[in-house]
């Protein structure tokens, strides 16, 4: 039931992570690869531009922690 659970999270947090990528991009050409190639920036990039990156933050977010509520559940005896 994890598996399911981290692969949902992962899918999430990829639709959010390719959605502000191609943001970046659209503003910038060099700021799409320094954000697709720096996380750093990628964060600096999505709190900068909150307005315009708030869903796309939004799934990252929610990807991330779904999937560690599935690690968790793959790793308890439940």
């Amino acid at each position: 039931m994890g598996d399911l659970f981290v692969a949902v999270g992962l899918i999430l947090y990829v639709i959010g992570w390719v959605g502000s990528v191609r943001l970046a991009f659209l503003e910038s050409t060099h700021l799409g690869f320094w954000v697709l190639i720096i996380p750093v920036v990628w964060l600096y990039f999505l709190l900068t531009r909150i307005a315009n990156t708030a869903i796309f933050a939004a799934f990252s977010i929610v990807g991330v922690i779904i999937m560690l509520f599935g690690i968790f559940v793959n790793h308890s005896n439940l």
